[in-house]
């Protein structure tokens, strides 16, 4: 039995009983609370048990014993356990003792603690952390005495990929004393996928007016405005068709809009960050009319993150565009707890006019928060 959790159980095992006789039973890396064993192991219908990295918390008793004489002999090892508030009894008789070392106790009655005990004298500091309430402190604490404690090391107890620490470092060199959990794989990169788009009032896509497309790919859309820039999904640009009457001649009379939604999958906090880059139209927003144009701005789970629109200056057709102005000012960003996201991007022209080669992109990043 391995990385389980028994609660309230009481069982006597006698040799023979359940057809063990012969076998050898493991009792390896579990949480045992409140439960009360005692196994006994008599001549002529012998078995072996072992008890490895354990958590006994608060139980009645774990009693081993050779409970009548004969030329078979038992063999109880229990070692790299970590016993709390409880009892831990055994007997011994002439060719048996049990092999008993390597533990570590706290307000246990013990028959003997064996070779190598570790006593803690003082209340047991476990901490909360990703997949129970048992882990030591990454220092150890007042458990530091536990940490690489062990009769073996953590490669031959099968626990190097197990952690008894909250920041989930897997055991290593010598086994820790006691209870580990799964030890969590390394924080992975977000996953953004799922990518819908649409787009409206754009003639090159053979639309007449404001008619809607939607569509899972830029690349199975002809003439689609949007594009990815990156072969992770993290950056992605529309381009805007040239307008109606500062384009030679005139090309599109419609308002230009199109959405953009996916989902990211986060494996731990991260925080991601958002930069801008493109160019837009030098009419608006200007001192005569502060209206913003060519607007593009990105939310996470319907909340606003930042946005870029056009720099405007009131020049209209006579100056060529120039780069778009984040707002707020860079940087744009937020954390994102572990768990599936919902990301979407608004993007819109506003009008028909004073945009030629107008092109908003966005780029996306993830560090620690």
């Amino acid at each position: 039995m391995k990385d389980c959790f028994l609660h309230a159980a009481k069982a006597t095992i006698t040799g023979g009983s359940y057809g063990i006789t012969g076998i050898t039973l493991g009792f390896v890396n579990n949480i045992i609370e409140r439960c009360d064993f005692v196994l006994l192991s008599c001549s002529g219908s012998a078995y072996f048990a072992n008890f490895y990295n354990n958590l006994f918390l608060n139980n009645g008793n774990l009693g081993l014993g050779h409970a009548c004489s004969g030329s078979i002999l038992p063999n109880f090892t229990v070692k790299n356990n970590f016993f709390v508030k409880g009892s831990f009894t055994y007997g011994t008789s002439s060719g048996y003792t049990p092999q008993i070392s390597n533990n570590g106790y706290y307000q246990t009655t013990v028959t003997s603690q064996g070779t190598f005990p570790i006593n803690i004298t003082t209340t047991p500091y476990f901490l909360p952390g990703v997949l129970g309430p048992y882990y030591y402190p990454t220092t150890g604490g007042n458990l530091s005495q536990l940490i690489d404690a062990g009769s073996m090391t953590a490669t031959a107890a099968g626990l190097d990929t197990y952690t008894t620490r909250t920041d989930q470092t897997p055991d290593s060199g010598t086994v820790d004393i006691g209870f580990h959990y799964k030890a969590a794989p390394p924080c992975a990169n977000p996953i953004i996928e799922g990518w819908v788009f649409t787009d409206e009032g754009f003639v090159a896509g053979g639309q007449v007016g404001v008619v809607l497309r939607s569509y899972t790919s830029p690349s199975d859309v002809p003439a689609s405005p949007w594009s990815f820039q990156s072969a992770d999904q993290r950056s992605l640009r529309m381009s805007f068709e040239n307008d109606y009457n500062c384009a030679i001649p005139p090309y599109n009379p419609n308002n230009q809009i199109g959405t953009a939604e996916a989902v990211i999958w986060v494996s731990c906090p991260r925080r991601m960050t958002v930069a801008w880059s493109g160019m837009g139209e030098r009419k608006h927003p200007s001192l005569s009319d502060p209206t913003i144009y060519e607007l593009m701005s990105l939310f996470v789970d319907d909340a606003l993150v930042g946005s870029a629109h056009s720099p405007g200056g009131g020049l209209g057709c006579e100056a060529p565009v120039a780069g778009v102005v984040s707002d707020p000012a860079l940087p744009q960003s937020i954390v994102l707890q572990t768990g599936i996201h919902r990301l979407r991007i608004t993007t819109e022209t506003r009008d028909e006019n004073y945009h030629i080669g107008a092109y908003y992109r966005f780029n996306l990043s993830f560090d620690p928060p």
